[in-house]
């Protein structure tokens, strides 16, 4: 009989919601970043859901909640959440930008 092979947390082998995380990281603009944020937080929660019934991933459960946290400080600097002002602001210049592209 095989044995099923068991997933491991390597950070040297960046996973879906890794990858979404360091692209926020790299990211300067902030229409872009707004966005990123966004993606990189759905990936977070999903693989953190995924992550749920398992016992064995201590490790990749405590780099989620750090990305989590992160991201959070990110909002508010950033992106400057929690001001209602810089949150349409952002929001509009996303949605200006996403109508100027489709026009190409």
């Amino acid at each position: 009989m095989a044995q099923a092979a068991v997933a491991t947390y390597s950070p040297a082998q960046p996973t879906n919601w890794q990858s979404a995380y360091k692209a926020v990281q790299r990211e300067s603009d902030s229409c872009a970043l707004f966005k990123l944020v966004e993606i990189a937080e759905s990936a977070i929660r999903t693989r953190r859901e995924a992550l749920l019934a398992r016992s064995n991933h201590g490790v990749e459960r405590r780099a989620i909640e750090d990305a989590l946290k992160s991201l959070g400080r990110l909002k508010v600097k950033r992106l400057h959440f929690g001001n209602k002002t810089s949150i349409a602001r952002t929001a509009a210049q996303l949605s200006a930008r996403t109508k100027n592209s489709a026009r190409w």
